[in-house]
C-alpha cells in the first residue's frame, strides 16, 4: 500500500514552482526555469483530491504574484492590503486550473499530456478575456521572450501556443518526477516501488520531437527576416517628463517646449515620422492654443508628427470636459491644407498675438486621430457603472471616460500603422486588428511613469516582442519615461533609448532608426486566437466530461 504525501510537502512544492515560474519573467529573465519549474506543481495537483488541488492552486497564484507582480506596490496609492486583494483574485484562476486538472486527471489521466496544456491555455484565455477583470500580463509564454527561436511559432498560435508547449514539456517531466518519487518511496518502504507510468517513453519522445519542430520552425522564420524591403525612417522622443492635472499652464507649456526642442534636434537625422509618447500634449490638439504650434513644427521639420493627449493621468481623478476620451493620438502632416479643409480661422503665435489666417505662414495639417478603445477598469472607466457604486479606496473616478470605436490606421509615405495606447498593447486580439486593417508596422505609445522604477516596463516590452512576432511587423515603442525603442518582426529588441549611464528608465533621449515595413499577413493576423480557442475548447470539454457524473448502467435482471 502506498502512503499519501502530506499536504504540507505538496504545499512546499507548489510554492517552489511559483517561485521558479515567477523568476522566469522580467526583470529576473530566467526564462529557462519555465521549462521545468511547473512540473512539481503539476505533480502535486495529482496527489490528493479536488479540495487539496484547489488550495495548491491558490498558493501557486499568490506565489506568482509575490514574485512577478511585486512591482504593483510601487504604483501610486497601492498598498499591501490592496495587493493582497489583487493577488487573491488573481489566484482564483489557478484555483480553477488546479480543480479542473485534478478532476480530468482522475477521469481520463492517460490523455493529460494534451489535456493538461489545454486546460492551462483555456484558463489563460479566460484571464485575457474576463471583461473588466482581464489581465493578459505575464502569461507563461511571455517568459520566453528572450528565446527567439522558441517564440516564432506565435505567428500561428499567438503567445498561447508557447504557453501550451511549455506546459506540455512540464507535464511530461512531472510524470518522470512521479516515477522518481515512487522509486525513492519504494526504497523507504512507503510504496511498491513501481517507477514508470505507462507510455511515458512515447510521451517523452513526442515532447522532444515537438521541441525540435518548434526550434526548426523558429530558425526558418528568423532566416526570412533578413530579406530587404521597404523601410520608413522613424524617430522617437523620450523627454522623461510627465504632465499632471495639478500643473500650472506655464509648467505645461514648458514640457511642450522641451518636446519641441528635442524634436528639432532629432530632425537633423531626416526622419519621415517623429513619435512623441502618449500624454505628451498639455491639451487637446484641435481648437486649442497649441494647434498652430504643433502644425507649424511639423511643417518646419518637414516630417510627420505623432503626438498624444490624455483626458486624465493614470492615478488621477480629473476628467477633462466633453468629449471626455481617455487618450487620443494625433497624426500631424507637414503638408499644408486649405482653409476649407479645416484649418482654424485664426493663427496664434507663441508670443500670444494673433492674425488673420491669410497672413499666416504655411503650416502642416491634422492627418487623423485615434481614440483609445480598450480602457483600463477603475482608472479610465467604471465597470457596471449603472448598477454598482465602487468604493473610493478602489477608484477615484466619478464617471467613465468614453472609449473610441475605430481601429484607425495612419499613413506616412509607404508606411501604414496603428497606434494602440498603454493598456491596449497587452491584448493580442486588439493589436492584430490594426495589422489586419492594413498596418505594415506598429507604433506603441504609453505613459509608463505610473509604474515607477520597477519591472513593469520590462514586462510590457517582453509582451510587445510577442505582438511583433504574432503579426510579423516592426514595433516602434515610445513612452514618457521608458522603455522606448525599436522591435524587429522576429521579436528582437533592436535598440532602446538610454542616458549616458546606460539607464533605460527615467532617461531623456531620442533615437532614430529605419523601420522595416511588412505587408505579409500571418496566420495569427488573419485568424486570431484560433489555436487557443481550439485547445481551450478541448480542455473545457474534457473538464465537463470529468465533472459530470457517470451514467450508471442498470444491472441485468436476474433470470
Amino acid at each position: 500500500m502506498e502512503a499519501a504525501v502530506s499536504l504540507g510537502i505538496l504545499s512546499l512544492l507548489a510554492a517552489a514552482s511559483s517561485v521558479l515560474v515567477g523568476l522566469s519573467f522580467p526583470t529576473y529573465d530566467l526564462g529557462f526555469l519555465a521549462w521545468f519549474g511547473l512540473a512539481p506543481f503539476l505533480w502535486a495537483l495529482r496527489q490528493k483530491g479536488p479540495l487539496a488541488a484547489s488550495w495548491l492552486g491558490f498558493l501557486f497564484g499568490h506565489g506568482i504574484c509575490a514574485v512577478a507582480f511585486s512591482w504593483f506596490l510601487k504604483v501610486p496609492e497601492a498598498d499591501i492590503p490592496l495587493f493582497l486583494i489583487m493577488s487573491s483574485a488573481f489566484s482564483l484562476l489557478f484555483v480553477l486550473f488546479g480543480l479542473l486538472y485534478n478532476f480530468v486527471d482522475r477521469r481520463i489521466g492517460r490523455w493529460m499530456t494534451i489535456l493538461g496544456p489545454s486546460l492551462w491555455v483555456g484558463v489563460e484565455v479566460l484571464r485575457a478575456n474576463a471583461s473588466f477583470l482581464s489581465l493578459p500580463w505575464n502569461l507563461l509564454g511571455h517568459s520566453q521572450h528572450g528565446y527567439l527561436p522558441v517564440i516564432q511559432i506565435a505567428d500561428v498560435t499567438g503567445v498561447y501556443g508557447v504557453s501550451f508547449f511549455l506546459v506540455l514539456v512540464n507535464q511530461v517531466l512531472s510524470k518522470h518526477l512521479e516515477g522518481y518519487s515512487r522509486r525513492i518511496r519504494g526504497v523507504a518502504g512507503l510504496s511498491d516501488g513501481s517507477q514508470r507510468s505507462p507510455g511515458l517513453g512515447r510521451k517523452s519522445l513526442a515532447a522532444a520531437l515537438a521541441t525540435l519542430f518548434i526550434l526548426g520552425y523558429g530558425g526558418y522564420r528568423m532566416s526570412e527576416e533578413n530579406t530587404p524591403g521597404k523601410r520608413l525612417r522613424v524617430a522617437i522622443v523620450q523627454a522623461n517628463l510627465v504632465l499632471r492635472s495639478t500643473m500650472s499652464f506655464p509648467e505645461r507649456m514648458n514640457i511642450l517646449g522641451t518636446y519641441t526642442k528635442m524634436t528639432r534636434d532629432v530632425a537633423r537625422e531626416k526622419p519621415d515620422l517623429v513619435v512623441w509618447p502618449a500624454s505628451s500634449l498639455p491639451m487637446r490638439l484641435p481648437s486649442s492654443l497649441i494647434y498652430f504650434d504643433i502644425l507649424s513644427l511639423a511643417r518646419e521639420i518637414n516630417a510627420y508628427l505623432l503626438v498624444g493627449w490624455s483626458g486624465g493621468a493614470k492615478g488621477e481623478t480629473e476628467i477633462s470636459p466633453a468629449p471626455a476620451y481617455s487618450n487620443t493620438e494625433y497624426l500631424v502632416s507637414p503638408v499644408p491644407k486649405t482653409v476649407t479643409a479645416g484649418r482654424p480661422a485664426m493663427g496664434i503665435l507663441r508670443a500670444g498675438s494673433s492674425f488673420p489666417l491669410t497672413l499666416a505662414p504655411p503650416i502642416g495639417s491634422l492627418a487623423g486621430e485615434y481614440r483609445k478603445i480598450h480602457l483600463l477598469a477603475f482608472h479610465e472607466y467604471l465597470p457596471l457603472e449603472k448598477w454598482v457604486r465602487w468604493p473610493r479606496w478602489l477608484t477615484g473616478l466619478d464617471r467613465s471616460f468614453l472609449p473610441g470605436e475605430e481601429f484607425k490606421v495612419f499613413q506616412v509615405l509607404d508606411g501604414r500603422f496603428g497606434a494602440p495606447i498603454c493598456w491596449e498593447n497587452m491584448f493580442p486580439g486588439l493589436f492584430r486588428r490594426f495589422v489586419a486593417s492594413g498596418a505594415n508596422f506598429m507604433v506603441s505609445v504609453s505613459n509608463e511613469a505610473f509604474y515607477g522604477d520597477s519591472a513593469a516596463p520590462y514586462q510590457i516590452l517582453a509582451m510587445l516582442s510577442f505582438r511583433a512576432v504574432e503579426n510579423r511587423v516592426s514595433v516602434v515603442r515610445c513612452t514618457t519615461t521608458g522603455i522606448s525603442g525599436f522591435i524587429a518582426p522576429d521579436g528582437r529588441i533592436l535598440d532602446t533609448v538610454r542616458d549616458a549611464n546606460g539607464r533605460e528608465l527615467f532617461a531623456t533621449g531620442v533615437l532614430t532608426r529605419d523601420v522595416q515595413l511588412s505587408d505579409r499577413k500571418t496566420f495569427y493576423t488573419r485568424y486570431g486566437d484560433l489555436f487557443a480557442g481550439g485547445v481551450g475548447t478541448l480542455g473545457g470539454l474534457a473538464a465537463l466530461y470529468a465533472i459530470l457524473p457517470r451514467r450508471r448502467v442498470p444491472d441485468e435482471p436476474s433470470t
